[in-house]
């Protein structure tokens, strides 16, 4: 019994020195990539990865601090990381909108080769290299939920291709978000005055 209990503590010892690990792994990769990129743009520009608490420690906590994290800070681009062969590498983006429809058509004007399909609760564009729309084998991948979130995935040069042009797609939806909000305010406005004397 002895023995079994010991291989335990051993087991719990080892998966808790991973998960530090990991975290620090990620830590530190988020602090390599603070400050600007290649291009001198800030790195507020930049995908970041969502930062645990210390009591996230489930995978429901640490899904529900997530989904939080995402809603509380919209149109923010975060990153997913994974280790693969002891290198860090993105793994997906996903962020969180409240303007669903402004973001499907910013990105489908964006990219010129898109197969649009609907799926369960959203849809999902896949961005393809030529008109033929092969979905075997994407550019990207980009599923959004009725909800707002938009979840992209492809492989690292794609992502961060992407992670690129970000800004400026953000740029697009908030002008489209402004010019629709002048308008419906100009047409209140503008609308005939009528009186009535009582």
């Amino acid at each position: 019994m002895e023995l079994d209990e010991q291989l335990e503590a051993g087991q719990s010892e080892r998966v808790e020195k991973d998960r530090r690990e990991s975290s620090e792994r990620q830590e530190k990769h988020a602090e390599e990539t603070e400050g600007s990129d290649h291009h001198g743009n800030p790195a507020a520009n930049r995908a970041q990865g969502v930062c645990y608490p210390e009591k996230c420690r489930s995978v429901q906590a640490r899904k529900k601090h997530k989904e939080k994290t995402l809603r509380d800070n919209p149109d923010v681009l975060y990153a997913d990381y994974i280790q693969l062969n002891g290198k860090i590498i993105k793994n997906n983006f996903i962020f969180h909108t409240t303007m669903i429809n402004a973001w499907k058509l910013t990105i489908c004007e964006e990219y010129k080769h898109v197969f649009k399909e609907g799926i369960g609760r959203g849809g999902r564009l896949t961005i393809c290299e030529d008109e033929m729309l092969d979905t075997d084998n994407p550019i990207l991948t980009i599923t959004y939920y009725t909800k707002g979130t938009f979840l992209l995935q492809g492989n690292e040069a794609s992502l961060n291709s992407f992670e690129e042009i970000f800004p400026l797609l953000k740029a697009r939806v908030e002008k489209e978000r402004d010019e629709t909000h002048v308008n419906c305010t100009d047409s209140e406005e503008e609308g005939p005055v009528t009186t009535f004397t009582i």
